[in-house]
């Protein structure tokens, strides 16, 4: 079994995780992961902004692993690694797709802090992207904030390499973790996305939209894209905007999408309504 305590990558804010690292070796060999993609839209103009990918591992004997608990489990199993090459994979062949279509959008993924101790990591993605005919500026990493917090020592000179190579960085799921304005203003990211959490979250006031306005200024002051990440109402969507976040993705703009379905969406939809509803796969 998967020991929850003793991994460097575990974090106070993260569950205990029980999974039997024989039956998540077999789902990860088996390809049983699975991504699908979530258009992000400019806030103001609701225009095609990027493309977000997540990841599920569909486990043998029922039920799923996605987010950051599918990166603790993996990390504890010692097969961190071997989840992030079959995301890249995943990614890049949809990136491809996408650039073959004429829809040459900024798609990122995540990656777990392993692959930035790597200092051969950059070369390797920087080579993968040449097989796939990729630009560097198509693709994104997306990297959890409480797991890159326990892995400063070895991922500034990864972040800094992917910042000269022209990929662009983020911290995912921002707002939740340890990060202080120090080390935010140190990291060589590009944007930040903050947590769907904290538009559930009233600040001492009452309003969930103080603590966004106080995180897009910050980043804005350090050059930063801010993106509002699971906006699920029309309610919080003029929320964000006001507080002036410069991106918004989630359900009340657009529900997740099938690596199928991306290009014919991305094809016929360069623009939602300024009211937005929900939108089928």
């Amino acid at each position: 079994m998967i020991d929850p305590i003793g991994s460097n990558l575990t974090d106070s804010a993260l569950p205990s995780l029980l999974i039997d690292e024989a039956e998540l070796a077999h789902a990860v060999r088996q390809e049983r992961l699975e991504l699908v993609y979530e258009v992000a839209w400019s806030a103001l103009s609701m225009s095609v902004d990027s493309v977000e990918a997540s990841a599920t591992l569909q486990l043998p004997r029922g039920g799923s692993l996605s987010g950051p608990e599918l990166m603790l489990a993996a990390s504890q199993a010692g097969l961190d690694l071997e989840v992030d090459k079959a995301i890249m994979a995943h990614a890049l062949c949809t990136a491809c797709e996408l650039a073959e279509s004429g829809l040459g959008t900024t798609l990122s993924f995540s990656v777990s802090p392993r692959s930035l101790s790597d200092r051969h990591f950059v070369d390797r993605l920087l080579a993968m992207l040449r097989r796939s005919r990729l630009t560097p500026g198509q693709v994104a990493i997306d990297l959890n904030e409480s797991m890159l917090m326990n892995s400063l020592d070895y991922g500034m000179t990864v972040l800094t390499d992917l910042r000269e190579a022209g990929i662009r960085t983020s911290i995912n799921e921002f707002g939740l973790g340890r990060s202080s304005p120090y080390w935010l203003a140190r990291l060589p990211l590009s944007s930040v996305k903050i947590s769907s959490d904290l538009l559930r979250e009233p600040d001492r006031r009452g309003s969930s939209y103080g603590l966004v306005k106080c995180m897009a200024t910050y980043g804005h002051a350090l050059g930063l894209l801010v993106v509002a990440k699971g906006v699920e109402t029309p309610e919080q969507l003029k929320g964000v905007t006001e507080a002036g976040v410069d991106v918004v993705q989630g359900p009340v703009v657009t529900r997740p999408l099938t690596a199928a379905s991306l290009p014919r969406f991305l094809g016929t939809s360069s623009r939602v309504p300024r009211r937005p509803t929900p939108l089928s796969t």
